[in-house]
């Protein structure tokens, strides 16, 4: 396995990747009402994040096949993170994380990371620190719990 950064050319398989994980986050199984969030995950709208320098994009792979990515916009928001299941349990969730920590870390970033997590994702991050800010959000044809992780100035 490795975890590199990931190149306009793995836009289509991080996108199958992502569309193959989405069922519990809508909140209809034909995903109506979610077309702004369908967007945000297109082949087009993930190639843009990952030429963007706003967001570090991370890639795990195994060969030449993407198991698991990771976007990290403005060095303190997780954008993306998913993981096949088949690769789920392996802790690549906690490399890809501390991966892109670190990278926000040296470029700067201290204090609060955020993320709104699918509801199924949630003790992913209880694992990774982050705690609940507030109640879950069911809106826009998508269901997701605001998460944040205070990390200590020092």
């Amino acid at each position: 396995m490795l975890i590199r950064t990931a190149t306009p050319d793995d836009s289509g398989e991080i996108c199958a990747l992502i569309r193959g994980l989405i069922g519990p986050i809508l909140t209809t199984p034909d995903g109506r009402g979610a077309d702004a969030f369908l967007r945000s995950i297109s082949e087009a709208s993930i190639h843009a994040c990952i030429e963007s320098p706003d967001y570090l994009y991370l890639v795990a792979v195994s060969g030449t096949q993407v198991f698991g990515a990771m976007a990290l916009r403005s060095n303190r928001h997780i954008h993306h993170l998913f993981v096949s299941p088949d690769y789920q349990r392996r802790g690549i969730a906690t490399q890809l994380w501390s991966t892109a920590k670190h990278h926000a870390t040296r470029q700067g970033h201290v204090g609060r990371f955020t993320v709104n997590a699918s509801i199924g994702a949630i003790p992913v991050y209880e694992r990774l620190l982050f705690v609940a800010d507030g109640a879950p959000v069911v809106g826009a044809g998508i269901s997701y719990q605001p998460m944040s992780l205070e990390e200590p100035v020092v």
